[in-house]
């Protein structure tokens, strides 16, 4: 699967349509090609480099990153005409932290691990249960959930219930906050981009949610990555 350089967050369209107007005469051959024939700046060179768009070129993202700090704007390139290998050192290989933690900064999501999968040795620790177990279990049983907040909507005929929509790595939970709840967790319960949640499975024929009676943020081990959620009121 390959993501679309429009998700490259700080490329304008205008820089985007000027890459895919050039390489319409062929395949770029390097970072000196991309910069000759589209045109484009050392920051916008950065920006592809750290969203690892030269992986098609031979060079990992330290790599790609490595050889734009040789790129000066006034004098474009410095190392024109050599091979990537002759300019590159040998630089460590990204963790798959770091990997994701620059996937969500440039391109707001990553192919190669989701963050909460990182975290899952410490939440089977503490009980946590993937999303995907949801529906094996019974209907009032206890259980704590753990996930990015897709979504946060009050719907005006709710009665002031809020609902979520929580994604793991193995799929999404959909939890029901009473206002009682809400505002006594209001911190987390309106800003976290990751929660953890606490309460009870309500099974309805197939549908299945979780009544919550606790929220709280996921904290530190989450920030790094940027996230925001979708929220409607």
């Amino acid at each position: 699967m390959r993501l679309g350089m429009r998700l490259v967050k700080g490329i304008s369209q205008g820089k985007v349509a000027g890459i895919e107007e050039a390489r319409k005469e062929g395949a770029f051959v390097g970072l000196a090609d991309v910069v000759h024939r589209a045109g484009v700046s050392r920051g916008v060179l950065a920006r592809l480099a750290a969203a690892n768009a030269f992986r098609s070129m031979g060079l990992n993202r330290r790599e790609a990153v490595w050889q734009v700090l040789a790129v000066d704007n006034a004098q474009l390139p410095l190392f024109d005409g050599m091979e990537a290998d002759e300019v590159s050192p040998e630089l460590p290989v990204l963790s798959l932290t770091d990997t994701v933690v620059s996937d969500y900064d440039t391109v707001g999501l990553s192919l190669e691990a989701h963050p909460i999968s990182l975290l899952r040795r410490e939440l089977n620790r503490i009980g946590v249960v993937p999303a995907a177990e949801l529906k094996r279990m019974r209907h009032g049983e206890s259980v704590c959930v753990v996930g990015l907040v897709l979504v946060r909507q009050r719907p005006s005929t709710a009665s002031g219930i809020v609902f979520y929509t929580l994604e793991d790595e193995t799929g999404v939970a959909n939890l029901i906050v009473r206002p009682q709840v809400y505002e006594r967790c209001r911190r987390a319960a309106r800003g976290a981009a990751a929660l953890i949640a606490d309460g009870r499975v309500e099974r309805q024929g197939e549908v299945t949610h979780v009544l919550v009676s606790h929220l709280r943020g996921l904290g530190s081990g989450i920030a790094q990555f940027h996230l925001r959620s979708r929220d409607f009121h």
